[in-house]
């Protein structure tokens, strides 16, 4: 049998068709969990040689009848600054938040059921202990955690950055000269999740913003704020 070039080139592409339609067929039906991660409020607390920080967060069961389990949920930190942080301790707890707010104090872990379109209370708390604690900036938070279900089992994973330094407000900013304008760029800490953009914008720029001023924000950052 003699196929001519058109032919081959018809049986390829059906031959890719066909590829394609099978890897969208498996990324749509492989085992996957329900369970979202929303982070809450969080408080920093500084003391003479030591950093507290308190995270609360939530896992959400994003599905209209599915219940699903947590069997495990941990946090991994990484601390980020300009210096080394080799003297620096660092120690993490991931404690769960029964209803009612009734806690473990020996903080075993209760597997909780987590029914549809209902979430699971923790609070990850963190302490840090240094001898020079100001020159941190801030801590990448790493939370996964084990979801079990009619999907199986399923390590999740989400991240975040923990501010842990504000840079000072210029009270006398340099503004650089262009062509019929003026630009003020501003720095400000490493934005997260955990930032609201409205908030930031008030921070660093309310205090410079003239009448007939624009104010530009990044698309990238403005995305990390928004998880």
């Amino acid at each position: 049998m003699i196929i001519g070039a058109g032919g081959l080139v018809l049986a390829l592409g059906g031959f890719a068709l066909l590829l394609l339609v099978l890897l969208e067929l498996r990324h749509r039906l492989r085992p996957r969990s329900p369970l979202r991660l929303e982070p809450g409020d969080w408080q920093l607390r500084r003391e003479d040689g030591q950093l507290q920080v308190q995270l609360q967060i939530k896992l959400v069961n994003s599905h209209a009848r599915q219940e699903v389990m947590i069997p495990q949920i941990w946090a991994t930190p990484t601390v980020l600054s300009s210096q080394a942080v080799d003297d620096v301790d660092l120690r993490v707890h991931v404690r769960q938040q029964q209803p009612h707010g009734k806690t473990r104090a020996d903080g075993y872990w209760q597997v909780p059921i987590v029914k549809a379109h209902q979430p699971m209370a923790a609070c990850v708390e963190l302490e840090l202990h240094g001898q020079d604690l100001r020159k941190l900036q801030a801590l990448w938070l790493e939370i996964g955690w084990l979801a079990y279900g009619p999907f199986g089992h399923l390590q999740q994973r989400h991240g975040l950055v923990v501010p842990l330094a504000k840079p000072a407000v210029e009270p006398q900013p340099v503004w650089q000269q262009g062509q019929g304008y003026q630009v003020l760029p501003l720095s400000t800490h490493l934005l997260s999740w955990l930032d609201d953009p409205l908030q930031v914008l008030k921070r660093y720029a309310l205090p410079h913003v003239r009448p007939g001023d624009v104010v530009a924000i990044a698309e990238t950052p403005l995305a990390v704020m928004q998880g």
